[in-house]
């Protein structure tokens, strides 16, 4: 007891460094995860726009939610207004029509083209098939049609 063994002392030590280094590789994974899921996050890779007088364009981020929102016009009182950041293409696309209906832009019987443009042919028909599935499905006061665009819009 008391006495001091070279080989227990190595074996700490060994044992130690192993342990920082596990963990250091643990927090170096999650951190690399949360960066290359932030980058995923605030890089457009899709873009829907609704096209009636005014067009609203909408970029989405991997997980379709709206991260930027371009009218075509600046007068287009309420878009600006609303909080369509971060919130689910289809939930989006409904308040933008709602706004501008409320607006006076469109009006009930008015046709509307929804374009939808994305790099991936299957993720452009997904969005396609998620926005007439809620869009076109539960709204039956326009006439709205769903286009599929050239990647990026221009």
């Amino acid at each position: 007891m008391g006495y001091w063994n070279r080989g227990d002392f190595v074996k700490r030590v060994v044992v130690g460094l192993i342990k920082f280094v596990i963990t250091l590789c643990i927090f170096s994974a999650v951190f690399l995860v949360s960066v290359y899921l932030g980058y995923l996050y605030i890089t457009p890779s899709s873009y829907v726009r609704l096209d009636c007088t005014p067009s609203v364009e909408f970029s989405l981020n991997t997980f379709d939610r709206v991260i930027k929102i371009k009218t075509g016009d600046e007068d287009t009182a309420g878009i600006g207004e609303l909080k369509l950041y971060n919130m689910e293409i289809t939930k989006a696309v409904q308040e933008a029509i709602n706004v501008l209906a409320s607006s006076g832009y469109i009006s009930s019987n008015s046709s509307l083209i929804i374009s939808v443009s994305n790099k991936d042919e299957n993720k452009t028909s997904y969005l396609i098939g998620k926005l007439h599935e809620k869009i076109i499905n539960d709204d039956e006061n326009y006439e709205i049609q769903m286009v599929k665009m050239e990647y990026p819009l221009k």
